[in-house]
């Protein structure tokens, strides 16, 4: 297990990387402000956290359950315990299988037979890529992989503030998300050409 301290500390390290512009988790290697015993002490969801603590074996195992729940957007995976352990297991899921994540997630992209300009313009509206993450029919991840390769998220948020928030999420997922780039991107590649009935399996 983790000490409570440790466990709030990364609470409050990959909050902030999720929702603040500058500060970057990773670079500050989990450090947070405000992780002390007294304060710990003083917080009301005190015994919520050494429970959560004595749930991981050890500091890379808590850090990636915050990414996870972060991620998905419960920003206080303390409330619930069974939703933000499914929200660990689904990231686990996701990260152990993340070739045919996203070999599936561009399968579906292509079928809507629109280019990668189109998927992410503003011009009416929501862009269709955001759309197909929101409404469940790709994964997070596959966004925050497309956004490496062609840049969309610093657009979205100049053009569609009041969703500042989620297009922030998917950037910052960005720097947790490790791929084979030759293998990925060629995969990314054919959506430009509308391959809609050449679903390329990594």
């Amino acid at each position: 297990m983790i000490s409570p301290e440790k466990c709030l500390e990364l609470y409050l390290s990959l909050r902030s990387h999720f929702q603040t512009e500058k500060y970057d988790a990773i670079k500050n290697n989990g450090r947070a402000k405000g992780a002390t015993r007294s304060i710990l002490e003083a917080r009301n969801d005190c015994r919520l956290i050494e429970h959560f603590a004595r749930k991981f074996g050890d500091v890379r195992e808590a850090a990636s359950f915050f990414v996870a729940n972060m991620a998905y957007g419960n920003q206080y995976p303390f409330s619930n315990e069974e939703k933000s352990f499914k929200n660990y297991t689904k990231w686990q899921r996701n990260r152990q299988s993340l070739s045919k994540m996203f070999s599936d997630d561009i399968y579906t992209i292509e079928k809507t037979e629109l280019s990668i300009s189109e998927l992410v313009s503003t011009q009416s509206g929501m862009p269709p890529l955001f759309l197909l993450m929101k409404n469940g029919k790709i994964n997070i991840e596959t966004v925050a992989i497309i956004n490496q390769y062609q840049p969309f998220i610093e657009t979205w948020k100049k053009e569609l503030p009041l969703w500042k928030s989620d297009f922030l999420r998917i950037g910052k997922l960005g720097s947790f998300i490790k791929t084979d780039e030759t293998r990925f991107k060629k995969l990314y590649l054919t959506i430009e050409g509308n391959q809609g009935n050449n679903h390329e399996t990594l």
